[in-house]
């Protein structure tokens, strides 16, 4: 997929173009049937998908820093998304103030038919563009009869009787619902940054972390995550707190003002030294708050709850063909981090640094899963 950014980074001249544009925000399911179908479209062309996207969300710029929006999808998981959606070309145009004070007329007529000559647009119902939003879909399919393109308006996506929305998941992520924002968008929520050094407490309690900053365009509710982490392709499963460490602070407040929170992700069945290599962290489930403990050693025991609780879940999950991206033979199994010896004879699945997690019943349950 070729990254083109800003409509200045256009060289030359497009051959009739499928553009979808949209800010996309979070890719969910209604996003990802307009991209579908621009791909789908340029395929009856033989010609190229074209995605017009933008840098932040435009009501970031047009309301001020009081209305920032934090962003579903950082600019690194919007790329990996619209590479897997088959997307030849995305143009990441830079929203500014004097960019919104475009009139649609201008819009379609410099950008649509000039830049990115298109031969068809593909666009969500409620689309709106151009200054003050005055542009509409009605406009867009009037003037591309003068204009000589195609315009297909794509309905939107529902879930659970109500509209998909980014705004949906916002508040789904914010309230920790992340099950609810990984239905609607069709994957876990998922943030990267790279492992950063701590002060080492979690090696010393037996649950050695990988410590990652978040985008400051990101956002999680604070608390105690079951987490699936991509190390270099490779999928582990693990949790996550994602806080400000109250136990270690000499205040008692959760939040500290003006900072980010820190993602710490103790990763199982994994050994080796990921500082400064990059993760992705998807959330899967939330456990519990954010919570300040008096002793290392009631952290400690809790973190082992934790851990278990996290571990047995999500095994589960793992052995089942039930779940997005199911496992089929040993070789997938073994990509996940999961081997034979895993497994204790006559005993449960031991999560490093923890109690039996998995009764013997299960044991035998998860055993079975291996065989053929």
């Amino acid at each position: 997929m070729n990254i083109i950014r800003g409509l200045s980074g256009i060289k030359g001249r497009f051959h009739d173009t499928v553009v979808a544009i949209g800010t996309f925000d979070g890719i969910h399911r209604g996003h990802q049937a307009i991209i579908k179908k621009t791909v789908m479209e340029a395929g009856k062309l033989g010609s190229k998908a074209l995605v017009v996207t933008f840098n932040m969300n435009p009501v970031s710029v047009l309301k001020g820093s009081r209305h920032k929006i934090f962003l579903i999808s950082t600019p690194d998981i919007k790329k990996k998304v619209m590479k897997a959606l088959k997307v030849d070309i995305m143009v990441v145009v830079n929203f500014t103030s004097n960019f919104a004070r475009m009139s649609p007329e201008k819009f379609i007529k410099d950008v649509i038919c000039g830049r990115l000559n298109a031969a068809k647009v593909v666009v969500g119902g409620d689309f709106r563009f151009g200054r003050n939003r005055k542009g509409t879909v009605s406009l867009l399919k009037t003037m591309s009869k003068e204009h000589g393109f195609k315009v297909y308006t794509v309905p939107a996506a529902r879930f659970g009787g109500e509209k998909v929305s980014s705004t949906r998941i916002r508040k789904a992520i914010l309230s920790g619902n992340v099950k609810e924002a990984a239905r609607l968008i069709g994957r876990y929520y998922t943030i990267t940054g790279k492992v950063m050094r701590g002060d080492g407490r979690g090696k010393r309690l037996s649950f050695p972390t990988a410590n990652i900053k978040m985008d400051s365009r990101a956002a999680l509710k604070p608390g105690v995550y079951k987490v699936r982490v991509d190390i270099n392709g490779v999928m582990y499963s693990g949790v996550a707190n994602v806080g400000y460490k109250p136990t270690f602070r000499k205040i008692k407040t959760r939040k500290i003002s003006g900072k980010k929170p820190l993602v710490e992700v103790h990763v199982f069945r994994f050994s080796g030294n990921l500082y400064g290599r990059m993760i992705g962290v998807s959330f899967i489930e939330y456990i519990r708050p954010e919570k300040r403990f008096l002793t290392e050693a009631k952290l400690s025991e809790q973190i082992r709850k934790d851990v278990c609780s996290a571990g047995e879940t999500v095994l589960r999950k793992q052995l089942s063909n039930n779940t997005i991206g199911g496992f089929n033979g040993f070789n997938k199994r073994k990509q996940e981090g999961i081997n034979r010896s895993t497994f204790k004879k006559g005993g449960g699945y031991r999560v490093p640094g923890s109690a039996d997690c998995i009764t013997d019943r299960e044991d035998k349950i998860s055993n079975r899963a291996f065989q053929g």
